[in-house]
């Protein structure tokens, strides 16, 4: 494949003309204020180079915009980084991903850039098509097979390359990776994909299409990143443009790096939810045609998802955390993976989205410690990538095939498959007044109440369970009494934990129920309440009712009629303590990370009118509803 010099990234963004006009003024004040103009030249250069702000300028030879063309023409805006001190051939290592370059080895990743560029690796940063400077259209994973086959086709031909190359990244560059191992490039040799769950598509028990949905609810969670960064079309440079023109022209509209703050979209109420983005404005994107899309519609499989139909035989380090909105899938195509291919291993941490590598002495998740977590993920990546990719023999293969931190132990713990052997152990739903809120008194009992009996809540979607925990911020875990003091939420509470209690494994749920329409939803959430009354989220579990009994044919209920009703979708490694209490809390939303049920049983996306549902759970006797717990030795 040819290729053609070109010139820095360029970050074409929607942003307010306010925050444009505001950089512009800092270059310029820069500028004016600097005594020699070279200073204010450095200064712009810094601000659009991710080499500068990565800090390693000194430290290798940096080819920027390499327009790398793929098999159908199309260019790609590539970073090549050669180390300065040491001789080629090099082992590479390839990022590929749809937001700023900066952002591929920003954070705590920064550490491994500079360590794999002292020992000796050559790192290629690749803007994925419909991005920033590369041509063509954006879609989700956009080119993920063939683009990133095309690229390392593109990258063991050059001078350079000892032949071997090797991805990583975190989120998008993570799920970019999963596709591409299904291709088995010859010279894909290895790969680390941290919080890929948007990555996977179909596979046992798993059936989120790229997390677009929990349950079949469309998480909403994601409305502002196709805000900020799904655009199928983009302002693109003719490829006419001479490289010198081109390269200024991108050190131009490259300082727009930024994306605008959106914490969860003010528009999420707005009617019908399929109409979310266009009503503030959002040039078209994936997501108006994905809200749509059923879970179970034959459309996904043309997404670039990997699925169990695909057979990877790339060797695969899965590194995710209990509390990414990824987790459960992540470790649910490991379980798959594990025994199809060789060469397969998994990590889980406990904090949130790509904030592996942050961990301390007191590891705050949330509002939340949940003890010492430290773990030395830069030295196991270049063990990894030194083992597959320079023929280095280590231990890379002779460390544990799982290593899960166990949260609330300041315990790190292996095992040799997933999930670890666990016995279950029910916890049944029972309440006698009632189980409306915490003043309720809904209990979770070891043993089966031989009494039936039942609690009702009103689930209005004008008036929804507000969300108080975040998967992309500081809020992944909170505090829930606010929520647990709502009247539409049924709160379920053991006895206060005579001993430590280890949850190593998938929570399942079977909850009997009856409501007043023909579609709602369920939603269950897992919490740890300690000595103090002080209640945290451990993971949550959604169900849209009408895909209970299966996501490809879905089925209404009948007003009044009683389903047993099997909910899926929570993985923990996690210590209830001695004097700790187990909850749960049932209720039917969680808005606006989740779309609201407007409970008629249409087309949810398109309605704009709602029905207020009530639902009733029932418990003991031969419609025991209940919790399942994977218990494991401590």
């Amino acid at each position: 494949m040819a290729t053609s010099s070109s010139p820095r990234e360029l970050y074409p963004q929607r942003r307010a003309c306010a925050a444009w006009m505001g950089s512009v003024l800092t270059i310029m004040v820069a500028a004016l204020g600097t005594a020699r103009s070279g200073e204010a030249v450095q200064h712009y250069q810094t601000a659009a180079n991710p080499v500068a702000q990565w800090g390693i300028a000194s430290e290798v030879d940096d080819s920027p915009e390499v327009m790398v063309r793929m098999r159908d023409g199309i260019r790609l805006s590539t970073d090549v980084l050669l180390p300065k001190e040491i001789a080629p051939p090099y082992p590479t290592v390839l990022v590929r991903l749809p937001y700023p370059k900066v952002s591929a080895f920003s954070g705590e990743s920064n550490a491994m850039l500079r360590l794999l560029v002292d020992n000796g690796y050559a790192i290629v940063v690749q803007f994925e098509r419909g991005t920033h400077a590369s041509e063509g259209e954006y879609h989700f994973l956009s080119g993920a097979r063939h683009d990133g086959y095309d690229t390392i086709s593109w990258i063991v031909s050059q001078p350079w390359s000892n032949g071997r190359v090797g991805t990583y990244g975190c989120s998008s560059g993570a799920e970019n990776q999963m596709a591409l191992s299904a291709e088995n490039h010859p010279a894909h040799k290895a790969m680390i994909a941290q919080g890929a769950g948007a990555g996977i598509g179909d596979f046992p028990g798993v059936s989120s299409q790229g997390l677009f949905y929990s349950g079949g609810v469309p998480a909403m969670e994601f409305t502002p990143w196709y805000y900020n960064w799904g655009y199928i079309h983009r302002p693109q440079l003719p490829q006419s443009v001479p490289d010198e023109e081109r390269s200024r022209l991108m050190q131009i509209y490259g300082m727009k790096t930024g994306e605008l703050a959106l914490p969860l979209l003010p528009a999420a109420a707005h009617l019908p939810s399929k109409d979310i983005l266009r009503a503030i404005g959002t040039p078209p994107t994936d997501w108006d045609t994905f809200i749509q899309r059923a879970p179970g519609d034959l459309a996904w499989k043309r997404e670039q998802f990997l699925t169990a139909n695909d057979h990877p035989r790339v060797p695969a380090l899965f590194v995710d955390s209990w509390h990414d909105i990824g987790a459960y899938e992540v470790v649910k195509a490991f379980e798959y993976q594990q025994n199809q291919a060789p060469d397969q291993f998994l990590i889980m941490g406990p904090t949130g989205h790509c904030q592996m590598g942050t961990e301390t002495k007191h590891t705050m998740v949330g509002e939340r410690d949940v003890g010492d977590a430290r773990y030395a993920y830069n030295d196991r990546y270049l063990q990894w990538f030194d083992y597959w990719l320079k023929d280095k023999k280590n231990e890379a293969l002779s460390r544990p095939k799982i290593e899960y931190y166990l949260s609330g132990s300041s315990q790190w713990r292996s095992a040799s498959a997933w999930p670890p052997a666990a016995t279950e152990r029910k916890l049944y739903l029972n309440s006698t007044i009632g189980a409306n809120s915490s003043r309720g008194d809904g209990s979770l009992d070891t043993e089966l109440p031989r009494r039936a009996g039942s609690d009702t809540y009103r689930y209005d979607p004008v008036d929804p369970v507000p969300t108080l925990s975040r998967f992309f911020d500081k809020s992944v875990v909170t505090e829930q009494k606010p929520v647990a003091d709502r009247q539409d939420v049924l709160v379920y509470t053991s006895s206060p934990l005579t001993k430590d209690l280890d949850i190593v494994g998938e929570v399942t749920a079977t909850v009997y129920l009856s409501a007043s329409v023909r579609d709602t939803d369920l939603m269950l959430r897992l919490v740890d309440v300690d000595p103090d009354g002080k209640a945290y989220n451990v993971a949550d579990e959604n169900l849209r009712l009408r895909y209970r009994k299966s996501f490809a044919s879905p089925e209404l209920m009948s007003p009044g009629a009683i389903y047993p009703v099997a909910l899926k979708g929570i993985v923990t490694a996690t210590r209830f303590s001695a004097g700790h209490r187990i909850r749960i809390q049932v209720t039917s939303s969680n808005f606006p990370l989740f779309e609201r049920n407007l409970n008629t049983g249409n087309v949810n996306s398109s309605e704009i009118i709602s029905v207020v549902a009530e639902t009733r759970v029932y418990h003991g006797a031969t419609r025991a509803s209940y919790l399942s717990l994977p218990v494991v030795s401590n």
